[in-house]
């Protein structure tokens, strides 16, 4: 079964186009150069997940209130909150890990992991 590619017609557009056809769809950008220096660093796909709540519809039109600074913002919370969701994760499994280990290590030898017969 042939894998049926589309056509990707949207031609690539510099960063300031870019913050052009944000304003233009009327968001607005009280600061140009800070957006485009987050435009520059985390692109243009990264902040775009934040825009559906202020759009009106699907022609891309934000709502009259939108700003940059309000979806940058929505994005850096987010990025925070990964982060500390992916920190305390990363607690529990090492945690988790070590007391596996030194359990099954103190009933069944160093080598318990490589024993199929435990698992």
């Amino acid at each position: 079964m042939a894998i049926q590619l589309r056509t990707y017609a949207k031609p690539a557009l510099n960063l300031q186009r870019q913050l052009c056809l944000l304003q233009n769809n009327g968001l607005i950008v009280p600061n140009p150069d800070r957006a485009l220096h987050y435009l520059r660093f985390i692109g243009y796909y990264r902040p775009s997940r934040y825009f559906p709540p202020f759009q009106k519809n699907t022609d891309n039109q934000f709502n009259k209130d939108a700003s940059f600074d309000h979806i940058l913002n929505l994005y850096i919370f987010d990025r925070q909150l990964h982060l500390l969701v992916m920190d305390t994760v990363e607690r529990v499994e090492v945690a988790v890990r070590t007391s596996i280990s030194n359990t099954m290590s103190e009933q069944h030898g160093p080598h318990w992991y490589l024993d199929a017969d435990l698992f």
